[in-house]
């Protein structure tokens, strides 16, 4: 469908006469489907591009570069570090400082850490598959999920195009455990142009592309928008 379509038609059915007649799409938000969406804790409306005002705001490269090398010398413990300083800021709400946000950012480059971040991120305690994908009956911490995608957000400030994909990556995947696909997606196109290759984007965006709907977005008692 044309993004800026103000109209739809349907190509098949049981009455040929109403095949391809244009309908507003304004019809919808009186249908059934657009009631049963919102009482799901969903629904469909316009989004635009969301602007990522905070890329590229403070480049830091060169201490990036400088932590990973630092990280190298001894993973396991510097790893550890920096999630209990992950952890500590999103709990806490603390205001990191540059070095933390660099320290944060760094470990980020590393795919297991990333995926501890992304499974510890809902605050509950499931198996990490059904939380990656949003199918448990327990609602997420979404207050925690918020704090998570302001730190991300921070992260973004001092990115430079090398190092920018594990976060951008991470805010899409909030944004889809929200219901916001435009938003998730538009996240999944910018990491992939800084990092191709990069695996976590490229699945996701898939995934968007099939028009996958996070659980926690399809039921009112788990969806985002009926807990905020």
């Amino acid at each position: 469908m044309d993004r800026w379509a103000e109209s739809f038609a349907s190509y098949d059915g049981a009455k040929p006469t109403t095949c391809g007649k244009e309908t507003p799409l304004t019809d919808l938000e009186s249908s059934t489907v657009n009631a049963e969406l919102v009482f799901q804790g969903s629904v469909i409306e316009q989004s635009g591009t969301p602007a990522i005002p905070e890329l590229f705001a403070a480049v830091d490269h060169d201490s990036v570069e400088s932590a990973l090398r630092d990280i190298a010398t001894n993973p396991n413990q510097n790893l550890h570090a920096a999630y209990r300083l992950w952890t500590d800021l999103i709990d806490h709400e603390e205001e990191p400082t540059h070095d933390q946000l660099v320290e944060v950012l760094a470990a980020l480059q590393y795919v297991g850490f990333r995926d501890q971040i992304l499974a510890d991120i809902p605050g509950i305690n499931e198996p990490m598959a059904t939380t990656l994908f949003g199918t448990t009956e327990e609602a997420p911490q979404w207050d925690r999920i918020d704090n998570s995608e302001k730190l991300l957000r921070k992260l973004l400030t001092i990115a430079a195009p090398t190092h920018a994909a594990p976060p951008l990556t991470l805010l899409g995947h909030m944004c889809w455990w929200k219901g916001r696909g435009t938003a998730a997606a538009n996240y999944m196109h910018v990491a992939l142009t800084f990092d191709p290759d990069y695996h976590l984007a490229r699945l996701l965006d898939q995934m968007l592309g099939a028009g996958i709907v996070s659980g926690w977005a399809q039921h009112k008692n788990t969806a985002y928008r009926n807990t905020h």
